[in-house]
């Protein structure tokens, strides 16, 4: 049994949950304007859309479709933050590219000026990472395995989207199917 298998069959074995985020952009400025954690068996424990401090640049909606007028009723950060630290309190949290949301999830934090405790009590892990190691694409300029988007990776898992890729709760439920599938699972 390769590693990645023992290693994601070791994630489910533990209950683990699953989080995305889409947010206003790549850089320090940007923030979570949808957000999104399915459990194990892809039953949805959150999933707001998120009222931004600063408006949604045209190009963040370009790739996920969320625009300003979505996000006008909706909730501020401050007021589910206490949903999401009730759902990430020492849980395994598995996010396809760990290293960006968990920063999104800061920067939000600091913008909506709401202690993120939460995240450092939860354990983060990413199955992009993982993933790239099972497909087995090398970079030798990084010497590294190349990494492979979600949309790539479900391409070659062979896995249909319930949903459109780009939105939190969609990806969640794929990256939720992708490291199923890399455990060996249906």
């Amino acid at each position: 049994m390769p590693n990645q298998t023992k290693i994601a069959a070791a994630w489910l074995a533990r209950d683990p949950i699953f989080l995305d985020t889409e947010t206003t952009g790549l850089d320090h400025t940007a923030e979570v304007c949808d957000l999104a954690v399915v459990d194990a068996q892809g039953a949805v424990l959150l999933n707001p859309l998120v009222r931004t401090v600063r408006p949604i640049p045209p190009d963040a909606y370009a790739i996920h479709g969320i625009g300003n007028a979505d996000v006008a009723a909706a909730p501020t950060f401050a007021q589910v933050a206490d949903q999401l630290r009730a759902v990430l309190a020492g849980r395994l949290v598995v996010v396809y590219n760990a290293d960006f949301d968990k920063q999104m999830l800061v920067q939000t934090h600091a913008l909506a000026r709401v202690p993120a405790a939460s995240l450092r009590r939860a354990e983060f892990v990413c199955a992009m990472r993982l993933y790239a190691a099972h497909y087995g694409a090398w970079n030798t300029y990084r010497r590294d395995y190349r990494w492979q988007t979600l949309e790539k990776a479900a391409a070659q898992c062979r896995l249909r989207w319930a949903g459109s890729a780009h939105r939190a709760l969609a990806d969640a439920e794929m990256c939720r199917r992708v490291v199923r599938h890399m455990a060996g699972l249906k």
